[in-house]
C-alpha cells in the first residue's frame, strides 16, 4: 500500500519514469541489505527487517508503476488487448521465474539467487531509458 501511495503521490510530479529508475534501483539495493542481514552475527533480524520491508515497498512501486506505463503507452482502442498481453507476459515470468529459481536455489543457495536474480532487475534502466515514452503531462490521446 506504501508503494502505490509514493506512486500515486509522485507519477504526475516527477513523470513515471524516474519512478521505474528508483524503484529499479532501490529493490537490488534492498535485497543486499536483508541478504547481508541474514548472514550477519549482530543484529541480524533488524536488518533482515529493514531490508525485506524496503524490497517489498519497492516490488509492489515497481509492479505498479510498470502497470501504469504499459497502460499509458499502450493506443486507447488496443487497450484491451495491450493489457491482457501484459498480464500474459506476468504470467509466464511468474512461472518461468519459479522454475528457475527453484535450480538456482539447488546450485547457488537462496541469498545468492535472489541477488542473482534481482541484478537482473537493473536492466530495466536502459531499457526504459531507451525504449519508454515519459507520459508526464501528455494527453494520452496523442500517444500512438
Amino acid at each position: 500500500m506504501i508503494a502505490y501511495l509514493i506512486n500515486g503521490f509522485l507519477a504526475d510530479r516527477i513523470g513515471r519514469k524516474p519512478l521505474l529508475y528508483l524503484w529499479s534501483c532501490l529493490l537490488p539495493i534492498s535485497v543486499f541489505i536483508w541478504v547481508f542481514g541474514a548472514l550477519s552475527s549482530q543484529s541480524a533480524f533488524l536488518i533482515v527487517f529493514i531490508g525485506y520491508a524496503i524490497s517489498h515497498i519497492s516490488f509492489w512501486g515497481l509492479w505498479g508503476v510498470i502497470r501504469l506505463i504499459t497502460l499509458e503507452l499502450v493506443p486507447t482502442d488496443k487497450r484491451g488487448t495491450g493489457l491482457g498481453f501484459r498480464s500474459l507476459i506476468g504470467a509466464f515470468g511468474t512461472t518461468i521465474g519459479l522454475l528457475l529459481s527453484s535450480l538456482a536455489i539447488l546450485v547457488f543457495g537462496l541469498g545468492a539467487t535472489f541477488i542473482i536474480f534481482v541484478i537482473v532487475n537493473l536492466g530495466i534502466i536502459p531499457l526504459g531509458f531507451f525504449f519508454i515514452k515519459e507520459t508526464k503531462g501528455v494527453d494520452l490521446a496523442e500517444i500512438k
